[in-house]
């Protein structure tokens, strides 16, 4: 028998692709960059070209680019080509060559040991060891740069206001923990601060995941500023994406029960701590907000709500001190003028001045935590006006005009749907008498 001729061997996955343009239908050019196997399903990715030359100088790039990095992208299936061309793209744009990959390699001896599992990921690692040499940027540098490009673009003061107490709070931590304040009464399980001299590119997901749980509401803030940061090159990329706080169920906005919102109000009478009462009685039956008490501007006088802003018919808010800029009265229930005059004829003096004085924010916060036992939920005194308000008058429209939101916002986030007509009738009638009736 004649010795049969041996059949050609079949391609494997392994061999290089030939990269050559094909015409469209519509009369571009396409390159194929080699099929390849993605979780189990068979790929082949494409780039397209509007003319020949486009393409065909891309082919040449590339036969060049896999000559140049070696035996390890020349074997590399399609995707993996892609992925490699986009970090060589981001390389190039901030001038780190192949050289720096190299090096990197050699500095940290072997790549299973870093952790890397590509050379796209080698790429990644490259490029933030090279801004980290080219940045040296702390995390108070890049904030005061944020803080600096928001005064530029003329952002309302509210917006600046939250930028700089928001991330504050992320860079040097809860009140408690900073060094102007005492030792006494820590909150172990508090935010003790990330730090400000730090470098900006300490800042990982994993940081931010840590951070969540304490402060949820500060979230979109903190993302814009890092956004901005991975925009400006202070990091290779935010932290934050991915990332979403936890939404409470609806339903379940945080309020004070009636025998809660007692208890707090008689405290502050029996201690006769007239500013905490004025803060809670202000806050519960006339919805102020935390910062229309007291306002603090850099370059601009401190504005403070006084005594002499009540009226007969109500409250004068300033545009100083209002949220949206323009001063509003607030109507003045009679909950609120009862518990007035018991804290005139207990002082047995007109008050006058500022209702709370320059140390009351951390003299509240003390006499909070003695009182109060867990966390204190945000925004909970203005969340109990307005879910009693909106089951008294049973009226979304009546409601928001009052408290000055919307109604869609009043909805979703101040009214706690649970409670019922007949309690909040109880709440209007919390008065001096009430609460101390023995």
């Amino acid at each position: 028998m004649s010795a049969e001729k041996k059949k050609p061997a079949k391609k494997t996955s392994k061999e290089v692709a030939v990269l050559k343009p094909k015409k469209l239908p519509d009369g571009r050019w396409q390159v194929s960059l080699g099929i390849t196997m993605v979780n189990g399903r068979r790929t082949n990715p494409r780039k397209q070209f509007k003319t020949r030359a486009d393409a065909q100088d891309f082919c040449d790039a590339e036969k060049r680019r896999k000559k140049a990095h070696g035996e390890i992208t020349a074997k590399a299936d399609g995707t993996k080509v892609a992925a490699w061309m986009k970090m060589d793209t981001k390389m190039d744009a901030v001038g780190v060559s192949l050289a720096d990959v190299r090096s990197w390699i050699d500095l940290h001896t072997q790549l299973r040991e870093t952790g890397a599992q590509s050379l796209a990921e080698v790429g990644k690692r490259t490029l933030h060891d090279f801004m980290t040499v080219k940045q040296h940027g702390t995390v108070v540098e890049c904030h005061n740069a944020w803080l600096a490009h928001l005064a530029s673009k003329g952002r309302r003061g509210r917006y600046k206001g939250n930028a700089r107490n928001f991330c504050g709070n992320f860079i040097y931590g809860d009140a408690e923990f900073r060094e102007e304040a005492s030792n006494e009464s820590k909150n172990e399980d508090g935010w003790k601060g990330f730090g400000a001299d730090r470098s900006i590119l300490e800042i990982t997901p994993n940081v931010i995941e840590d951070y969540l749980p304490h402060h949820p509401g500060y979230f979109g803030v903190i993302s814009a500023w890092l956004g901005w940061a991975a925009k400006k090159r202070w990091l290779p990329e935010n932290p934050c994406t991915g990332k979403k706080p936890e939404q409470p169920p609806k339903g379940s906005v945080a309020t004070l029960t009636n025998q809660q919102t007692k208890d707090l109000l008689k405290a502050a009478a029996l201690e006769e701590d007239w500013e905490v009462l004025a803060y809670l009685v202000f806050s519960l039956f006339a919805t102020l907000r935390p910062e229309e008490y007291r306002k603090v501007s850099k370059g601009s006088p401190t504005e403070e709500l006084r005594w002499e802003y009540l009226k007969s018919d109500g409250l004068e808010i300033p545009p100083e001190l209002a949220k949206t800029g323009h001063g509003r009265v607030v109507e003045l229930d009679p909950v609120v003028i009862k518990w007035i005059d018991y804290i005139r004829s207990k002082q047995g003096v007109i008050p006058s001045g500022p209702i709370p004085t320059p140390g009351w924010t951390k003299n509240c916060k003390d006499w909070r935590k003695k009182h109060w036992k867990g966390k204190w939920p945000q925004d909970l005194l203005r969340h109990t006006f307005g879910s009693n308000h909106l089951a008294r008058s049973q009226s979304l429209e009546i409601t928001s005009r009052v408290m000055g939101n919307s109604p869609k916002v009043l909805e979703k986030h101040y009214w706690n749907w649970r409670t019922r007509k007949k309690e909040a009738l109880v709440y209007w009638e919390l008065t001096p008498k009430v609460v101390l009736k023995k």
